[in-house]
């Protein structure tokens, strides 16, 4: 759900080539280093040990799926894609409060993660948001809704052991989000409440794949404003990512 918001990923990415160099001391943010020079579809994916959770006051509303997607455009050089930045699509499903369903539409809102002077860590911010296209989280009688706002502490992108020691066979890094200080309105009764501002909180699998062109699709979640965008399709070939 907003854990979406998350996360986004948010989160997000990066590769570099096998035996790829640590950052300099130059380095002025985080970066993630993708091992191509071809565009990417990064690709993220909540794990079962850190379902993502938005929480407000003592109030939880939690999703079985938690997807983030977001597209990297290629270098041109050999092997190594570098970013501090990226926007990522969310997409929720399975989605509950107080075994309540819950609908989370995001409505052509994204989550944009930005590299920070400390080593591997990001700011959440939500964009992309229009004032009549935010964020809804629809809960029986309630409606919450999170429009553009950031940047939010913090996402934390982490190399495995493999990863990190340049493995080839290790192609993905973990994204730790704990995002507090999310602004949201609520219009209804029944709304969890108890605090101003929520938390997101969860733990994501990032990877990337070859770029192989967009798609026009119409959102399946939100069929009565048939909002339609371009998705960047991938295959199956995936670049060694690093987080520095």
């Amino acid at each position: 759900m907003i854990g979406k918001m998350k996360a986004l990923g948010l989160a997000l990415l990066a590769v570099m080539p096998v035996g790829a160099v640590a950052a300099s001391s130059a380095q002025a943010a985080a970066e993630v280093h993708i091992a191509t020079s071809n565009n990417t579809v990064v690709t993220g994916e909540q794990v079962a040990s850190g379902v993502h959770t938005l929480q407000i006051g003592t109030n939880n509303i939690t999703c079985s799926t938690a997807n983030l997607e977001a597209t990297v455009n290629g270098s041109g050089i050999p092997q190594q894609t570098i970013t501090s930045e990226i926007t990522a699509t969310a997409t929720y499903d399975g989605c509950k409060f107080m075994q309540e369903p819950v609908q989370v539409n995001m409505n052509g809102c994204k989550y944009t993660l930005k590299g920070q002077p400390t080593a591997t860590t990001y700011q959440a911010q939500v964009t992309g948001c229009t004032a009549s296209k935010v964020i809804t989280i629809s809960i029986a009688t309630c409606k919450v809704t999170v429009g553009n706002q950031g940047e939010l502490a913090h996402v934390i992108i982490r190399n495995t052991t493999s990863s990190s020691s340049g493995n080839p066979d290790q192609k993905d890094v973990d994204a730790e989000v704990t995002v507090n200080g999310i602004v949201f309105s609520t219009d209804g009764f029944g709304c969890p409440g108890g605090s101003s501002t929520a938390e997101l909180v969860g733990n994501t699998t990032v990877r990337a794949y070859e770029d192989t062109g967009q798609t026009q699709v119409t959102d399946e979640m939100d069929p009565a404003n048939k909002h339609q965008y371009n998705r960047n399709e991938h295959n199956s070939t995936q670049f060694q990512l690093l987080a520095t």
